[in-house]
């Protein structure tokens, strides 16, 4: 999908260093300890750029 944005909840501490471990790549996703803060993070007013008309 074109523009979207990852978020990726929910981590628990014991699984982030298998993750480091793993090798796995979380440049440009955005991570947050709970649904609720990921959330929360997806609604806030972003600035949007104008469509010229």
């Amino acid at each position: 999908m074109l523009g979207a944005r990852v978020v990726l909840t929910g981590i628990r501490p014991e699984v982030a260093p298998a993750l480091i471990e793993l090798g796995a790549d979380l440049t440009g996703i955005v991570t947050t300890g709970t649904l609720q803060s990921g959330i929360a993070y997806v609604l806030r007013p972003t600035e949007r750029p104008r469509v010229a008309r």
